[in-house]
Parts: structure tokens; sequence; C-alpha cells
């Protein structure tokens, strides 16, 4: 029979453990302030990488925001130039190349008549297509001498009809004979005659188109 007789004090006894909760108090009383100072380094570290790189894009913001603000004043520039080109192309494709007309008017002439003068008035109204135009209107003003002198002023007004450029340029039922009578220049003869022709032009839109991108 075996006995055994435990001879300590169970007021001196100890813990088989190797970390008894009293010393784990003393390790968390050292190593949480530790821990926690720690990441208070770490999060104040964190901030002032942050605050570099913040700095830094100030610092190339700052640089760069005048080019930006001379590249917006440039392309604000180049929109009213393309806007004020469109125009003047606008006024170009309106406008009517009266030297053209002139010497057609030349060429059609019958030889029994002198022309006085060409008056030429424009108007702006909206077409068909509701686009601004430039509505012209030509009279020419002349004298047809001798026998065939009605014949002559007939033959004129079929021909600005026909004839090339009023062809094209003239509005249907565009000429017509808005004066007409005896030549009251002193010596004229008893079959001369003075007249009015009037040309209305097809209207001349304004094809306003952005020049380039």
């Amino acid at each position: 029979m075996n006995l055994r007789v435990d001879l300590i004090l169970e007021s001196e006894q100890r813990s088989g453990s190797v970390l008894s909760p009293k010393s784990l108090m003393r390790i968390g009383s050292v190593v949480g302030p530790v821990a926690l100072a720690f990441l208070v380094a770490a999060f104040v570290f964190q901030l002032w990488l942050l605050g570099g790189k913040l700095s830094s894009l100030e610092g190339q913001w700052a640089a760069l925001e005048p080019r930006a603000k001379k590249a917006d004043e440039l392309r604000a520039q180049l929109a009213a130039s393309r806007k004020i080109l469109g125009e003047i192309e606008g006024w170009r494709k309106a406008h009517m190349d009266w030297h053209a007309e002139l010497q057609g008017l030349i060429d059609i002439v019958p030889e029994n008549i002198q022309l006085k003068q060409m008056r030429i008035s424009q108007a702006f109204e909206v077409s068909a297509k509701k686009v601004p135009a430039r509505a012209f209107v030509a009279v020419v003003d002349g004298r047809a001498v001798g026998d065939g002198a009605e014949d002559a002023v007939r033959t004129l007004r079929m021909r600005l009809t026909s004839e090339m450029p009023f062809a094209t340029n003239v509005a249907p039922d565009g000429v017509s004979v808005v004066a007409y009578g005896a030549d009251p220049t002193p010596g004229a003869g008893k079959n001369d005659r003075v007249f009015s022709v009037q040309c209305r032009y097809r209207p001349r839109e304004f094809r306003v188109e952005a020049a380039g991108k």
C-alpha cells in the first residue's frame, strides 16, 4: 500500500501552468500600451504619407492650372473663329457673281438695243426650306431703236429666261417688262422705244457650316 502525503500548505501551492492569471495581467499591462502606441504611430505615418501626396498633387495642379485656363481660352477663341468663318462661308455661298451676269447680258442683247443702266437690289427672306436667304432683283433700262424695237425687247426678255447664266439663276416667271413706251429723247425716231426689264433671281440661301473640327 502506497501513501502520498502533501507537506506543502495550500497557501503555498502554485499553479502548474506556465502563465498564471497574474502573469497575464502583468504582460497585458505592458504589451497593450506598446501595441496601441504602434497602431497610433502607423496611423500617423499613413497620414504623413497622404499629406505628402496631397501636397505633391496640389503643387502639380498649381503648375498646371494656368495652362488649363489658357487652353480653355484658346478653345473658346477657336470656337468663335470657326463660327465667324462659317458665317463668312455662308455669305460667300449666298452672293451673286454679277460680273458673269453682266457678261451674259452683253452676249444676249439684240443689236438694235442700247442699255442705259442696270439697278440691283436685294432683300432678306426665308426660303421654302426655312433657311435665311438673299433675294436679288435686277432692273435693266434701255432703248430699242427702229421698226423692230418691240420685237427686240421681246427677244431680250425671252433670252433672259433661257440663256445662261440667267436660265439657272433667274426665278421661274421672274422676267417681266415693267416699263415700255415711246422714246422721249430729243431726236429719237417715232419707232424708238424705252423700256425697263425686271429680273427676279432665285433666293440664295445662307448655308452656314462648321469650318473644321
